[in-house]
């Protein structure tokens, strides 16, 4: 578990700011991820599984769905659950999605 669930397990309060800034650095680290794969021309991944299986995808649902299992701090775990909610309601968009609440944090901490 990252710095901020620890600090949530022993009670502690972060500031605004500090939650934001973690926040910030899940999302950058998924977008990072995700990010090559926009558009029609977007790359492919190389995903390997927990049993070794490996799969080739330009879907960014497919590579957050790979990513989903392998994070456990509770702020990544927090943004890849949102965003497979928001790929299961939408069927698409995915990528775009990862990209625009990191632009959007990264705007907000940039104020």
């Amino acid at each position: 578990m990252d710095d901020i669930g620890n600090d949530l397990k022993r009670g502690a309060e972060l500031s605004d700011v500090a939650v934001l800034y973690r926040f910030t650095r899940a999302a950058n680290e998924l977008s990072s991820i995700v990010g090559p794969t926009f558009g029609p021309t977007g790359y492919d991944l190389l995903l390997l599984s927990p049993h070794k299986s490996v799969t080739i995808s330009n879907s960014g649902a497919s590579v957050i769905e790979s990513l989903a299992l392998s994070k456990s701090d509770a702020v990544s775990q927090f943004l890849l659950n949102q965003v497979l909610d928001h790929e299961t309601e939408n069927g698409d968009g995915t990528t775009c999605f990862c990209l625009l609440v990191e632009g959007v944090l990264r705007n907000l901490v940039e104020r």
